[in-house]
């Protein structure tokens, strides 16, 4: 990219980009008006390979959670007057 564009388009300097990119003035369109004919424009591939992982990512939280299962009771912590009213139902019962 010619330096001389670049500071009649914004301004500024290539030295001075990451202000330009804090006021929102240098964006990835506006580069790309700036960019010799033949450059890719970047900006469908910017996330790219995040959102594969992403993806991944929410196959793999699918997949475990609908292996998990309910908890068996046995596991369960009782309350200490829990074993109490048990024993007294089966004394009334029997």
């Amino acid at each position: 990219m010619d330096p001389d564009s670049f500071r009649e388009t914004f301004g500024a300097g290539v030295e001075s980009a990451p202000a330009l990119l804090e006021a929102k003035t240098l964006t990835v369109s506006k580069l790309m008006q700036l960019a010799p004919a033949g450059v890719a424009d970047p900006s469908p591939l910017l996330y790219h390979d995040t959102l594969y992982a992403m993806a991944a990512l929410t196959g793999v939280a699918a997949a475990l959670h609908f292996a998990v299962g309910p908890v068996d009771t046995k596991y369960f912590e009782k309350e200490e007057g829990e074993e109490e009213g048990k024993e007294a139902k089966r004394e009334k019962s029997e």
